[in-house]
This record gives C-alpha cells, sequence and structure tokens, in this order.
C-alpha cells in the first residue's frame, strides 16, 4: 500500500485534476492499492514542517506532495524514508523534484493566441516574486517584443500569493483604465482572470469590447463566475498526475533519490466569450 499526503490548497482545481491523475495510476497498478490524505495548508502553517512529519510517521506515509517554501527544511521527510515531492508554490527546488511546469511555453502561446487576433496593446497581471507567474509573465513578453510590441505592454505584478482572495481594488481599477483600449490583458492564473472580469464589471470596463483577457488553468468554476465567462489555457494536468504517481512508486521500489522534474505541458486553449 502506498500512503500519500497531499498537502495543498483544494478550495482550487488544479490539484483535484492531479488527483485525478495519481488515482488513475493507482487504479491501473491493481496489485497495489493507494490512500491519501488530503492535508490543509493551514496545518504546516499551525505545526511547521517538523508537525507534518510528525504526522507523516504517525500516519505512516511513505510520500508527501505538497507546497512547500524554499527555506523549508523538506529534506527532513528524505531523512526519514519519505518520498517528498514539491508542487510549484513561489520557486523550485534543487534538492527533490518538482510538478511544474512550461511557464515560457505557456506565455507565449498567450501572445499567439493575441497577435492571432490582429491585438496590438498587450498587458499581463500576476503575482508578485512567484517563479510560475514570473516566467509566464516572461514568455508573454517574449513574443510581444518578437513581434514588435515591446512599447506597448504593460504589467502588473504587486499581489502576493498569500493573499490568494483578498486585493486591493482601486489601483487595480486605475490600472485598468490607464491601458489603452482593446487591450489584450493575460493573466497568469484563472483566479486572476477572475479578478479581473469581476474589476471591470463594477468599474464599467467592457469584456471583451475594451479589454480582452485570458487565463490558465481553465479552471471551470472560476472561468463561469467570470462575466463573461473566461477563456483560458488548458494545461495537461491529470497527466502530470500520472507521472508523479509513477516517479513515488519508482522511488519507493527502487530506494533511490531520484531528482526528476514533472512538467506539466499547455495543451490547447478553450476559448469562451
Amino acid at each position: 500500500m502506498v500512503r500519500l499526503i497531499f498537502l495543498t490548497d483544494f478550495t482550487e482545481a488544479y490539484p483535484h485534476h492531479l488527483l485525478r491523475g495519481i488515482l488513475q495510476y493507482a487504479r491501473e497498478q491493481g496489485h497495489e492499492s493507494w490512500v491519501v490524505c488530503r492535508m490543509p495548508p493551514s496545518y504546516k502553517e499551525e505545526y511547521g514542517i517538523r508537525g507534518v512529519l510528525k504526522w507523516a510517521k504517525k500516519w505512516g506515509a511513505n510520500a508527501i506532495i505538497g507546497r512547500f517554501n524554499i527555506d523549508e527544511d523538506v529534506l527532513l521527510f528524505k531523512q526519514n524514508n519519505i518520498v517528498i515531492i514539491a508542487q510549484d508554490f513561489k520557486k523550485r527546488f534543487s534538492v527533490i523534484p518538482n510538478i511544474t511546469s512550461d511557464y515560457i511555453s505557456t506565455g507565449d502561446i498567450a501572445a499567439k493566441y493575441f497577435l492571432d487576433k490582429g491585438f496590438t496593446s498587450f498587458a499581463f497581471y500576476g503575482y508578485k516574486d512567484t517563479i510560475w507567474s514570473d516566467e509566464r509573465c516572461e514568455g508573454f513578453r517574449q513574443r510581444i517584443v518578437k513581434a514588435g510590441y515591446e512599447h506597448n505592454f504593460f504589467e502588473y505584478k504587486k499581489q502576493r500569493l498569500e493573499n490568494l482572495w483578498f486585493y486591493e481594488s482601486t489601483p487595480l481599477v486605475n490600472w485598468l483604465k490607464s491601458l489603452p483600449l482593446h487591450t489584450a490583458v493575460f493573466c497568469c492564473d484563472d483566479n486572476q482572470g477572475n479578478k479581473i472580469a469581476e474589476v471591470c464589471k463594477f468599474s464599467n470596463i467592457r469584456i471583451p469590447n475594451d479589454l480582452a483577457v485570458l487565463g490558465v488553468d481553465n479552471d471551470e468554476t472560476l472561468c463561469s463566475l467570470s462575466d463573461p465567462p473566461l477563456s483560458s489555457i488548458r494545461l495537461d494536468i491529470e497527466k502530470g498526475g500520472y507521472e508523479v504517481a509513477q516517479l513515488i512508486t519508482q522511488i519507493i521500489q527502487r530506494n533511490n533519490n531520484a531528482l526528476k522534474d514533472i512538467i506539466i505541458q499547455p495543451c490547447g486553449i478553450i476559448n469562451r466569450m
């Protein structure tokens, strides 16, 4: 039996898709069952990394997938023979495997999508000091610069990732109103895309007439909450979950310390209104 702790925020769709991929792999391995403990981030915040380790040992965990900060002593798990894999949070780890993505390519896809529609003014809305937001912005910017629109590129990255739901609306409204009409806004994820749609709604900024908005992750709940519904880049997250489960099995069976990252690829745009 594989006993897996999944330490993440299950209010978002991303970990649910990862878990589906993990469970698909588990079903195919009929000879071995998997048990998953869904641990909220608040547990780590209250008890610290050593508290998580204490629970993992008591529960008999073989592996843990989690959102960890780069300054946390994640090697404690390896030292206690627990496989540890980091779900990208702010930075990638060099000492343990990461569940990450080709963020540069995702930004490039977004830029090409807007360029093909004839836009000439572009903006990026993302998080501050967060690798997947920064790299999506960079991929987006690179394609825009290559197309000759480097002077028509704007960005807003002031919100910290810890403040997932909270944001200051006034500066965001001011920034959106400062953008040229018909600007194409690429958001680092659907959370941010939903915020843009909400702010535009109460600020009388029309989507898509005044601004066009594109998110990432294809979180169907968030995309449907947006008015109009949010278009989004779909990622092959379930395949990533399947590969994570494979990696965990290989490490347990071979008793090695593989540092192979799981790279989740973008696989198209879900075009809504």
